[in-house]
Parts: C-alpha cells; sequence; structure tokens
C-alpha cells in the first residue's frame, strides 16, 4: 500500500489551545458583556450555567437558510432561552467577538509547519474540521500560515455532517482524487476515528 495523502484535523492537532480555563471565563465574560448590552439581567452564574447547557452541550440547531452558522444559530437559541431580542446583524457580532477570544488562545503546534512541508514534498494534504463555525476555520488557517498546504479545506459546519460520519472524508477524498487506502488521517479525538 503506497500513502499519497495525510488528512489532518485543525484544534488540537495543528493548532494547540493554550490556557483552556481562562480561555473559557474570558470567553464566558465576553458573552455575558455582550448579551448584557441586550437586555440581559441574571447574574453571571445563571448565564454561565445556560450557556453551557445550549453552547456546549445542547443539540444542534435546525439548518434554515438563514445564513447563520451553526454557532451562529446556537447563540440566536440562546438568546431566544434568555428571552432577549437580538438581530441577524448583532448576532454575527456576537460570534465575531467570540471568536476572537478563541484566536487569542489557539497557537500553531510548533512542529506542524515543518511536518507539513515535509508532507507536502510527496503527499497530498487535506484538512478535515468538525467545527461549527467555518468562518473560524479558514482566518485561522490562514493567519496561522497554514493555508499554502493544503489542496482542499472540509469544516462540517459548511457540509452538514462531522466526524465521525464517514461522508466528511469520503467529500476530502472526492476533493483530491484519492481512495481511502491511499490516505492517512491524523486528529486528537476518538470521534476522528
Amino acid at each position: 500500500m503506497i500513502i499519497k495523502g495525510v488528512f489532518f484535523d485543525l484544534v488540537g492537532t495543528l493548532l494547540i489551545y493554550g490556557d483552556m480555563v481562562s480561555e473559557l471565563s474570558e470567553w464566558h465574560s465576553e458573552f455575558y458583556m455582550c448579551l448584557r448590552k441586550h437586555g440581559l439581567s441574571i447574574s453571571r452564574e445563571n448565564f454561565i450555567e445556560r450557556c453551557d447547557e445550549i453552547m456546549i452541550f445542547g443539540n444542534e440547531p435546525p439548518r434554515p437558510k438563514d445564513g447563520l452558522t451553526i454557532f451562529e444559530r446556537r447563540i440566536q437559541a440562546l438568546c431566544s432561552d434568555l428571552k432577549i431580542e437580538v438581530r441577524i446583524r448583532e448576532i454575527k457580532d456576537i460570534a465575531v467577538r467570540l471568536v476572537d477570544v478563541w484566536r487569542e488562545y489557539l497557537l500553531p503546534d510548533p512542529d506542524s509547519i515543518l511536518v507539513l512541508e515535509t508532507l507536502q514534498q510527496d503527499k497530498t494534504l487535506a484538512l478535515v474540521s468538525n467545527f461549527d463555525h467555518p468562518p473560524f476555520v479558514y482566518d485561522a488557517v490562514h493567519t496561522s500560515g497554514l493555508e499554502k498546504f493544503f489542496e482542499t479545506v472540509v469544516v462540517s459546519g459548511d457540509v452538514g455532517f462531522k466526524k465521525p460520519d464517514p461522508r466528511i472524508f469520503h467529500l476530502a477524498l472526492q476533493r483530491t482524487g484519492l481512495q481511502p487506502e491511499e490516505v492517512v488521517y491524523v486528529g486528537d479525538t476518538d470521534e476522528d476515528i
């Protein structure tokens, strides 16, 4: 068997988190302050509880054709649950502010560039990421200097299915022209298998 391609996960594999405790605390604070401007009146502790139930542990919201990402629809669902009226434009602005917090705590793995440069010499590289806010993935890949390495980037929030669903991998295979037995996948969680 000859390996012709290597597909990678992004977060936790090529980009790694710094201080996750500080990141989550700052993320909650930013979100809380954003919603306070729209009339949120519950305590920060109650907000964090409701936020985590919907944003982290809640089911994925339905996919209407409203131009919102899954992450933005989660923000919309939380606002609805908290009885706060927030327009679509404002939801998008909140999403950008929350993504900016994530970005501060994600750094390229120090070895990722060297590994990708070496592999790219004779392998086709692709990125397959479970992420519910695709603009973040594309921006992170661009700003971290990883963009030039990948023939294709497949993001679950764009395609409507996520790992371990084989369809997301088949889409990357189709885009690269490779066969399953010609590719190795590198990820950081059980769902990557």
